[in-house]
């Protein structure tokens, strides 16, 4: 790991040096997959994936190319996305299941490094949740913007995230990518004296693992 990204840096540090033959790029990307969540702080990863959700986001970069081979690219990478939480508590009869469901803008840096036909992306940000549905059985709750300010401790949260692509090149500066995805939301806390104070089950540590497809389209300037 260590070794990868020393590579990482050399690369994007060269990058900088060759800003006069930089290209600028402009990308879309639309992912799909499945969610974990997880209350447990020191639990990153959860293996019971319940829940489904998507994004789609703009990533305007600049596009370095050292060998026919070898090239570099990174992106500001601005977003939709509906992040899905679900858990369970309990056995049978007696189960409570408890969800959160949160649409949120995302923006964040995306550096990729490119090796022929194949992406490798390792990147982060922060989110902003814009509306939220919590649900707890058969009772739902609609949060617009400010109840959410009035609910969360924080109004955003970290996100990371790494992406393993084939890249297809076209015609006229068109490239396809189509790989998966991992993504880590760090964790979220609700209010002591919020608006779920008193209904929710989970309040602290509120965090997902995702994993999922995704396909881009990409158009590189001359």
């Amino acid at each position: 790991m260590r070794n990868k990204f020393i590579i990482f840096t050399i690369l994007f540090i060269i990058s900088f040096y060759k800003l006069d033959a930089a290209n600028f790029v402009v990308g879309f990307m639309g992912q799909f997959g499945a969610s974990a969540a997880t209350t447990d702080k020191g639990k990153i990863f959860n293996s019971d994936f319940r829940e489904f959700e998507s994004s789609f986001s703009v990533q305007p970069g600049v596009f370095f190319s050292y060998y026919d081979t070898i090239s570099s690219a990174i992106f500001l990478d601005i977003g939709y996305g509906k992040d899905r939480y679900e858990f369970r508590y309990g056995e049978s009869e007696n189960r409570i299941v408890e969800n959160f469901r949160l649409n949120n803008i995302s923006i964040g840096l995306l550096p990729r490094i490119n090796f022929g036909f194949l992406s490798i992306g390792i990147g982060g940000g922060v989110k902003f949740p814009i509306s939220m549905t919590y649900s707890i059985d058969n009772k739902k709750y609609k949060l617009d913007l400010g109840d959410i300010r009035d609910t969360l401790n924080n109004f955003y949260y970290p996100y990371i995230k790494a992406s393993v692509d084939f890249l297809i090149k076209g015609k006229n500066k068109f490239m396809m990518t189509l790989g998966v995805y991992a993504n880590y939301d760090f964790p979220f806390n609700l209010k002591n004296n919020g608006m779920l104070k008193d209904i929710a089950y989970s309040k602290e540590n509120i965090a997902s693992f995702d994993i999922g497809f995704q396909i881009g389209f990409y158009l590189i300037s001359l």
